[in-house]
C-alpha cells in the first residue's frame, strides 16, 4: 500500500488548517494498528469493541507519522503524546474528507460502482479481468466497500493514472451508500441484487431496495445497470436523472440478455448479437448473471465480443467462492466467505454430483446472521430447499435450528453443532473418498479453516 501522493503538511492543512504544519511523505492510512508500519498515518476510529485513541502509545512505538484524534480527546491528551496528533470533530468524517479531496484532485479516472445485496465482490471481479487489458484499473481489494474501507481504498490503492476504478459500495442502513457516492461519485452504477441481508438496521427488502437505489442518485451518474427482475425495480427507475439499462439470464426484453445454449451462450445488447460464446471456466449458474452484469459494463465502454470471448476462459472468482479442494479423495467446495439466502441455494444448486458412485453431498452450513425477524423463515426454507440437494447435513450455529427440525421430520441425517472443533469432528467420520462436501457460511464462520484437517 502507499498514498503516494499524500504528505503530512497537505493532510494538517485540509483536517486541521489551524495547526502547525510537519512535512512528512506518508507511506499509507491506517485505521487497525495491528497492520501499521512506520510512516502510516493513523486515524483513531472509535468502535463498538474498541476505540483507536486506546492504541496511540504502540502506534507511536510503531513508528506512525501521525494521527488523527478527535478535539475532545486532543484537549484533555495531547500533552501526553510525542507522536504529532491531528484534532478532528469526527474521525471518520476526517476519513471520508480526506478520500474526497484526494480523489478530486489526484484522478480523473471514471468510476464504475458496484452495489448489490450478493454478487457485488464477484461482478466488481469479473469486471476487473474483462477490462485490465484495455484501460489503466484499480479496483477495490477485497470487499472494502463501507464507509471505512472505501476512503482507505482511494487513500492507499489509487495511484492517480488509472482510466477506471472499479468499487464496490456496500451498507447495513440508508444514507450509507448516498455518502460514499459523494466520496466518489459512479459515471456508471451497477445493482446486482436485492436479498433479504443486513437486517440489523433494516426492516424490510422494500427498506434494502431504497437503501440500495442511492447508488444511482449521484448527478454525475449517467448511466445504472441493474438487473431486469429486480425486486422494487420501479424503485430504482425512478431514483436519479440516468440512463437506466437492464441485465437477464431469462428474459430477451432487457438491455442485454443472455442465452445459454447447452455449453455455450449468446448475448443480446439490442445492437450486435455476440457470437456463440465459451462456458464459464467455474460453477455456478449465478455466476452468469453476476457475468453478464460485468460484459453490461465492457459493453458500454466499447469491449467488442471477440476481446470478451477471448478473456473468458482465464476468468477467476474471487477467493473462498466455489473454490474445489480435493483432500484425500474427498471433492470440498469452499464457498465460505459469505452466508445469504440467495448466495447458499445458489452453492447448493452448483454441486458437481459426487464422483462415484457411493459417494454423497455432504453440506456444512453455518448461520445466517443479521436476519433479524426474518431468520427463523430464511433458515427453514433453506432447510427444505437442502433436502433434494444434498444427502447429509451439517448445521453450524444456533440459528440453524430450523434447518435441522425440517431434516429430523424428513429423516434425513442432520446435526447442529456450535463449535468448528464438533463440526471438523463429526465431518472427518461422516466424509469418505468420492464425496462432495460444500463449506457455506459466513466469514467469521471461518469454514475454511477445516481443511486443514484433511
Amino acid at each position: 500500500m502507499t498514498a503516494r501522493h499524500l504528505q503530512l503538511a497537505e493532510v494538517i492543512q485540509i483536517l486541521a488548517p489551524h495547526r502547525p504544519r510537519t512535512n512528512f511523505d506518508i507511506r499509507s492510512v491506517v485505521v487497525d494498528s495491528r497492520q501499521l508500519m512506520p510512516g502510516d498515518l493513523f486515524f483513531a476510529l472509535p468502535g463498538a469493541c474498541v476505540d483507536g485513541h486506546d492504541f496511540l502509545n504502540d502506534v507511536a512505538q510503531l513508528g506512525a507519522c501521525a494521527a488523527v484524534v478527535t478535539e475532545t480527546f486532543f484537549a484533555q491528551h495531547a500533552q501526553q503524546f510525542t507522536l504529532p496528533l491531528i484534532p478532528v470533530p469526527d474521525v471518520l468524517l476526517a476519513l471520508q474528507s480526506l478520500a474526497r479531496l484526494f480523489l478530486k484532485k489526484y484522478s480523473k479516472a471514471k468510476i464504475v460502482a458496484i452495489t448489490g445485496s450478493v454478487g457485488k465482490t464477484t461482478t466488481k471481479h469479473l469486471t476487473t479481468q474483462l477490462l485490465q487489458k484495455h484501460f489503466s484499473i484499480s479496483s477495490s481489494p477485497g470487499n472494502h466497500n463501507s464507509q471505512i474501507g472505501l476512503p482507505l481504498t482511494l487513500l492507499n490503492h489509487v495511484q492517480g493514472n488509472e482510466d477506471l476504478l472499479i468499487l464496490e459500495m456496500g451498507m447495513t442502513g440508508k444514507g450509507q451508500i448516498q455518502q460514499l457516492t459523494t466520496i466518489a461519485p459512479p459515471d456508471i452504477a451497477v445493482l446486482t441484487a436485492v436479498e433479504l441481508v443486513h437486517l440489523t438496521e433494516l426492516a424490510s427488502l422494500q427498506e434494502i431496495a431504497v437503501a440500495k437505489s442511492e447508488i444511482f442518485s449521484h448527478p454525475q451518474t449517467h448511466l445504472a445497470i441493474l438487473p431486469l427482475d429486480v425486486a422494487y425495480r420501479d424503485l430504482f427507475l425512478k431514483t436519479g436523472t440516468c440512463t437506466k439499462r437492464s441485465f437477464s439470464l431469462t428474459s430477451p426484453q432487457a438491455d442485454f440478455f443472455l442465452e445459454q445454449q447447452g455449453s455455450t451462450c449468446t448475448i443480446h445488447d439490442g445492437q450486435h448479437p455476440s457470437p456463440s460464446l465459451p462456458s464459464l471456466p467455474f460453477l455456478g449458474r449465478h455466476n452468469y448473471h453476476n457475468f453478464l452484469a460485468a460484459v453490461s459494463v465492457c459493453r458500454t465502454l466499447g469491449i467488442d465480443w471477440e476481446q470478451i470471448k477471448q478473456a473468458m476462459p482465464l476468468l477467476t472468482l474471487p477467493e473462498k467462492r466455489l473454490e474445489q479442494v480435493m483432500k484425500k479423495g474427498i471433492l470440498f467446495i469452499n464457498d465460505s466467505y459469505n452466508a445469504a439466502l440467495a448466495s447458499i441455494k445458489a452453492a447448493l444448486d452448483s454441486l458437481p454430483p459426487p464422483q462415484q458412485p457411493s459417494g454423497k453431498k455432504i453440506a456444512v452450513l453455518g448461520e445466517m446472521r443479521e436476519l433479524g425477524k426474518f431468520s427463523e423463515a430464511c433458515h427453514r426454507e433453506i432447510g427444505t430447499f437442502a433436502l433434494e440437494k444434498v444427502d447429509h447435513m451439517i448445521c453450524y450455529g444456533k440459528d440453524c435450528h430450523p434447518i435441522e427440525e425440517v431434516w429430523q421430520k424428513a429423516h434425513k441425517p442432520v446435526c447442529l453443532l456450535t463449535s468448528l472443533e464438533q463440526v471438523v469432528e463429526e465431518l472427518v467420520c461422516c466424509a469418505k473418498s468420492g464425496d462432495v462436501v460444500l463449506l457455506k457460511g459466513s466469514n467469521k464462520k471461518q469454514l475454511w479453516e477445516i481443511l486443514k484437517y484433511f
